[in-house]
């Protein structure tokens, strides 16, 4: 259902899982970056992101909470991975990048000639003129 969070992270968690559990691309840091993340109050649910073997963590927290979320995370996984990797070397110290959800993709109108705006165009119209300018380049 939309705006259902609580199901949302619970997605996230299971998709976390299977990519560590059935798939075997996670990895000790990811693991304990996305169980710092999931063990904070107010984070719904995380999940590694990326191709796998090292990368990033995406963790869907209650609105305003992000920076309560991140100091959890921050506090909590170095203790986390040196708890699950006896005699590892403590591991690096983690970037943390907080964003806000946008509305998504969106259809704009092509702006006037005298609007301020630069024009939208089309990824595909822009892929179409710069194979047409390459073609005749060549």
């Amino acid at each position: 259902d939309r705006g259902d969070w609580t199901a949302l992270g619970q997605l996230l968690d299971a998709s976390h899982a299977s990519l560590r559990d059935d798939y075997d691309v996670s990895c000790a840091e990811l693991d304990a970056a996305q169980t710092a993340a999931t063990q904070a109050p107010d984070c719904y649910g995380a999940r590694m992101m990326g191709g796998g073997f090292g990368g990033s963590v995406i963790a869907i927290c209650r609105d305003g909470r992000g920076p309560a979320v991140a100091e959890h995370v921050i506090e909590s996984y170095k203790t986390l991975f040196l708890a699950s990797q006896p005699g590892a070397p403590t591991p690096p110290d983690l970037d943390i990048i907080q964003a806000k959800a946008g509305p998504g993709a969106q259809l704009r109108p092509i702006p006037d000639d005298d609007d301020d705006e630069p024009p939208f165009i089309p990824a595909v119209d822009l892929l179409r003129t710069w194979a047409a300018a390459a073609a005749a380049s060549s």
